[in-house]
């Protein structure tokens, strides 16, 4: 009769398993507050009926972008039809940009909540402002054909563990059935850009993006969270206008005023001096 020796499990679980419980015990708070209080506003926490899960007030004082450039979607006080100097100096390879919020609190708070807390409820939130803005904005032009996300390298993937755009495109195409696809990747690693100037920026991102889809002929929205320098959304954009695209939407859910971004400049400038020294 054979005999087969059969090796006990190790007592001790992998890395990969205790990965794995490390991720559900973080999120299960969360997982369990969607469930059982799934119409609770995500500001005040009082019962909101509607499918978003704001209430009617902390909605209303969210920092809507009403107005701005419609090249670029930077804010402009009393212009939904104009354009920035700078778009009139030198337009962006993309068409348009449609932006739900200015980039201010508590829109700010919610992004980073999603982005570097994986708080899926947010994300939904944050998707739904921008689908609700985005028929208005396309009453009277043409709908794109896909959707797109801005991609991650590898390596950024890996440290956050998922992609925060590409689940806003997937949340946003849903609704407004329109097909998502992964058209583009990353290929050459760049440094974080928040804390970049605009020369640096422009320099990290020069090819740093390939087309891996067929574009050619096709109207493609890119979907980012925010919108900065626009550096990032316009190198994304001139690679798919040079792989036959025909046109090149840019969707994000906010957009930085400009004297946000200059406050940002004037603090990247005193802490690069502060290194110097």
């Amino acid at each position: 009769m054979p005999y087969f020796s059969v090796t006990p499990p190790s007592p001790n679980p992998g890395p990969l398993f205790r990965r794995l419980v490390s991720i559900l015990g973080r999120r299960l708070p969360e997982l369990l507050a969607d469930a059982l209080a799934p119409n609770m506003c995500l500001l005040c926490g009082q019962h909101c009926p509607g499918p978003l899960a704001l209430c009617q007030g902390c909605d209303s004082d969210l920092p809507h972008l009403t107005s701005g450039c419609r090249r670029c979607a930077l804010p402009m006080p009393g212009t939904t039809t104009g354009e920035c100097g700078d778009c009139l100096r030198a337009p962006p390879p993309f068409k348009r940009c449609i932006a739900a919020c200015n980039f201010d609190y508590p829109v700010d708070s919610l992004i980073r909540d999603f982005k570097h807390r994986r708080k899926q409820a947010v994300g939904a939130v944050l998707a739904g402002l921008l689908v609700r803005k985005l028929p208005g904005a396309y009453a009277d032009d043409e709908w794109p054909d896909v959707i797109t996300a801005v991609p991650l390298h590898w390596r950024r993937l890996l440290q956050r563990g998922f992609n925060q755009a590409a689940l806003l495109a997937g949340q946003v195409g849903r609704p407004l059935q329109l097909p998502v696809a992964n058209l583009c990747r990353r290929p050459h690693y760049t440094p974080p850009q928040q804390r970049a100037g605009r020369t640096e920026r422009r320099k990290n991102l020069r090819d740093a993006f390939r087309i891996t889809g067929c574009v050619r002929g096709k109207h493609i929205a890119i979907v980012d969270d925010v919108v900065t320098t626009g550096n990032t959304v316009s190198e994304l954009a001139r690679a798919f206008k040079n792989a036959g695209a025909r046109r090149v939407d840019v969707w994000a859910i906010a957009r930085t005023p400009r004297a946000r971004r200059m406050l940002t400049l004037a603090r990247q400038l005193r802490a690069t001096a502060a290194q110097g020294l």
